[in-house]
Formats: C-alpha cells, sequence, structure tokens
C-alpha cells in the first residue's frame, strides 16, 4: 500500500460579507481570511514529491483569489457567506483539483469553517 502525504497551501485575501439576521454580521463588513487548501494523495515525484500537480496547485489557488476584494454575498448567491459556507464552496470548486480540505479563517473573530473531502 503507499504511502500518502499531505500538502496545505495557505492564502490570504480581504473580502466582505453580510449575514442577515446574525447579531453581530448583519450589516455589510469586512474580514481578513486565510484559507488552507490540502491535497493528500500519493507523493507526485513530477512536482518535488507533493501529492499535488503543480497546474492543480496553481488552479486551486486562482479559485480561492477570485474572492479577494469582493462581496462573498454576490461570489456565492446560492450559499451562505459565513466561514463554513465559504469552505463548502471553496471545496466544492476545488474537488476537480483533487483538494481533500479547506479551512477558511476570519482573522478578526478566530472563527474558522472546514469542508473535507471523504471519499467513502
Amino acid at each position: 500500500m503507499p504511502v500518502t502525504q499531505s500538502f496545505t497551501q495557505a492564502i490570504t485575501f480581504a473580502a466582505g460579507h453580510q449575514l442577515a439576521g446574525h447579531e453581530h454580521c448583519s450589516r455589510v463588513h469586512g474580514h481578513s481570511y486565510t484559507v488552507r487548501i490540502t491535497w493528500s494523495n500519493v507523493p507526485n515525484r513530477d512536482n518535488f514529491g507533493h501529492p499535488m500537480r503543480k497546474e492543480q496547485h496553481d488552479r486551486a489557488v486562482a479559485v480561492v483569489l477570485e474572492l479577494a476584494d469582493k462581496s462573498l454575498n454576490d461570489m456565492i448567491p446560492a450559499g451562505v457567506p459565513s466561514v463554513s459556507g465559504v469552505a463548502a464552496y471553496l471545496m466544492e470548486r476545488l474537488r476537480i483539483q483533487d483538494v481533500t480540505k479547506v479551512e477558511v479563517h476570519e482573522s478578526d473573530t478566530n472563527i474558522t469553517g472546514t469542508a473535507e473531502f471523504i471519499d467513502r
């Protein structure tokens, strides 16, 4: 059975959102976010032993950065623009790049949401 490895890339950006009915987030405001995307797979010898291809890494980072300096309400119209909602939205978009886990952290609130792909 092959050994699997994990590789996590952190990406920081700022974005705004509004959570209607939320005690602290019902008005439009912004946060600095750190998103951690993780790949877990067998090592890829063509990418220095990392468990993904370079193209997958670059595309995944670009998807995350699409949210930078935008309204999350506009970017995620079918979901909830909370940290958990952003994590779920990104996980759905990044599965095609073989990402296995997404963590979204609001720096000023210390709230983190996580979405993980579990192959069953």
